[in-house]
């Protein structure tokens, strides 16, 4: 790739260009990025970065530029010119065509992958008729955010699992809520930070729960979760402490 411009300068330029180029129809039967996916991962293979693998090249909705769709990333490539555009394509009135297509993407490969985890490795917080799906980490202070939130609804029933990615001490917290008498307590008191000033966190040797913690974080890495909190309502993704988004996606399956 000869040039990287920055997101900030990138999303002007898309935004003046949207304005100004004609808007194409992107499933249109001749599409001039078929094949564009090959060309994109050999100039990127050339500036060292092998591991780009196109899921698909179609023409974006601005001329000349491709729309590029890397695993549930979404980059624009102007072939002609060799250059890779990162940002977000947007009209006047504010619509992000870019957030509308990222969010698709993540609801069909993300919700999808979610959407198959064994529940009964899961602990389960809550009795209400929506069901969500919770991914979580004990020291994430986004997570604890986002667990204080659902306490307050009634209607959710929660499926928890731990994937401790960031934090060195987490797994070993998870280890202790999954050896608890009372999970779910347990849970809230390390969601709510009760044990923070503990001197230490209690050493766990049975066998069962620390294969249970190791599987619980394969199981999450292998559905290709990259953080914590994410969450699925619904076949509808959340990632991260977006409660506005959570509250939508819980009243929607709710109506």
């Amino acid at each position: 790739m000869s040039h990287i411009m920055t997101a900030q300068f990138l999303r002007a330029v898309l935004f003046l260009a949207l304005a100004a180029s004609p808007v194409l129809n992107a499933h249109a039967e001749s599409d001039p990025c078929t094949g564009i996916g090959e060309k994109f991962a050999a100039e990127a293979a050339k500036a060292g970065q092998k591991d780009f693998k196109v899921n698909l090249a179609r023409q974006s909705l601005v001329k000349g530029l491709c729309e590029i769709q890397i695993g549930t990333n979404i980059l624009y490539y102007a072939p002609a010119e060799n250059l890779v555009v990162s940002g977000n394509i947007f009209n006047f009135a504010g619509r992000n065509f870019t957030r509308e297509k990222v969010e698709e993407l993540t609801n069909e490969t993300l919700g999808k992958a979610l959407s198959q985890l064994p529940l009964d490795k899961a602990i389960t917080v809550g009795n209400g008729p929506v069901q969500v799906i919770e991914i979580t980490d004990p020291d994430c202070p986004f997570c604890r955010r986002a667990s204080a939130w659902l306490d307050g609804r009634s209607d959710v029933t929660r499926k928890i699992f731990f994937a401790p990615m960031a934090h060195p001490q987490a797994i070993e917290k998870v280890k202790v809520i999954l050896a608890a008498k009372n999970p779910e307590a347990e849970y809230h008191a390390y969601m709510r930070g009760e044990h923070d000033k503990d001197a230490a966190v209690p050493a766990i040797t049975d066998e069962k729960v620390v294969a249970w913690a190791d599987d619980l974080l394969k199981l999450i890495l292998d559905a290709n979760v990259s953080g914590t909190p994410t969450f699925l309502v619904n076949g509808t993704v959340v990632v991260g402490a977006d409660t506005d988004g959570l509250k939508q996606a819980i009243e929607k399956k709710m109506n």
